[in-house]
């Protein structure tokens, strides 16, 4: 990996500013939902609430780092046969990742 590599630094950008604009929303949508709880629950929601978000979007940025050092293919089709065949192989092919 080439960190002087313009691109590299664009999506880094990108994807930063991108995670600040959803965490933002995170935050007014459960500030908007934990305000329709009495007041003894209110800050906890919002701390499971923010602490659920932190983590399914770490969980889900690993799970774009794994298919990024992928450097092979897991697996080819030939779309001219049937297709129920073929999305059974994409499934069973997606089912070895996890």
């Amino acid at each position: 990996m080439d960190f002087t590599d313009p691109q590299l630094w664009l999506a880094l950008v990108t994807l930063s500013a991108l995670e600040l604009v959803l965490g933002i929303d995170n935050i007014i949508f459960l500030s908007i939902m934990a305000a329709k709880l009495p007041a003894h629950q209110q800050a906890r929601a919002r701390t499971l609430g923010l602490a659920g978000a932190m983590l399914t979007r770490i969980l889900l940025l690993l799970s774009i780092l794994s298919f990024a050092i992928i450097h092979r293919a897991i697996y080819v089709f030939d779309w001219e046969g049937d297709f129920l065949p073929n999305m059974a192989r994409v499934i069973a092919a997606l089912a070895t990742l996890v």
